[in-house]
């Protein structure tokens, strides 16, 4: 098998420049701690010396701001191949994020309403499920597979019913990288009327990613 040599595409990372000890850092912690290319910096910078406003506005820097949000949210729905880009929202960081959906479910969590977990999740994610423990809901794990660290599907048969509220698995662990069989995950979470959430963060970057 070829492999690909990435090492050009450092330099366009100044964070990777940086020296430990006189030798070039290597970045371990995946999505968690993305570095930021020059590009993006130099993007960054432009919109706010010329460009930054606030959005919403009938001035010349808010509609420049519009175009640029929606142009942005064009872009991910075109790498998530999302049906439109009113479909996509924009947040700070995946936890945030997650955490703010929890809240948002929470109205409709009763006492009694399941939420299954993957146990190789990100631990935001977990938190976040536990957080509608407080609404009632009772938390259940999909174990994984010591062996090669893949999700426990049998179990995960068993957990899912019609009791089920929403499941909530990472497409690709934090932790081991390995990849998950949403789409089995999400036929079943929808065949009992479940929501399922996926976290696709540590995924994105290596991997297409297809909403549909």
């Amino acid at each position: 098998m070829s492999t690909i040599d990435l090492s050009p595409l450092r330099k366009h990372f100044p964070a990777l420049i940086k020296e430990f000890g006189r030798k070039k850092r290597v970045y371990l912690d995946g999505a968690g701690g993305t570095q930021i290319p020059q590009s993006v910096i130099d993007a960054m910078i432009t919109y706010m010396v010329n460009d930054n406003g606030n959005y919403g506005g009938y001035f010349d820097t808010s509609i420049t701001t519009d175009k640029m949000l929606i142009n942005v949210r064009k872009s991910m729905a075109d790498f998530l191949n999302a049906p439109s880009w009113k479909e996509i929202i924009l947040g700070s960081n995946m936890t945030t994020l997650t955490f703010n959906l929890a809240w948002s479910i929470s109205k409709e969590i009763e006492p009694g309403d399941e939420v299954v977990l993957d146990r190789t999740a990100h631990n935001g994610n977990i938190d976040a499920g536990r957080y509608l423990e407080k609404k009632g809901a009772i938390i259940k794990y999909i174990e994984f597979n010591k062996d090669d660290c893949t999700l426990d599907y049998d179990m995960a048969e068993k957990l899912i019913d019609d009791k089920t509220k929403i499941v909530a698995v990472g497409l690709a662990s934090n932790a081991t990288g390995t990849i998950h069989d949403v789409r089995r995950l999400s036929k079943l979470a929808h065949k009992h009327g479940a929501m399922i959430f996926v976290d696709s963060v540590h995924a994105a970057p290596h991997i297409p990613i297809d909403v549909v």
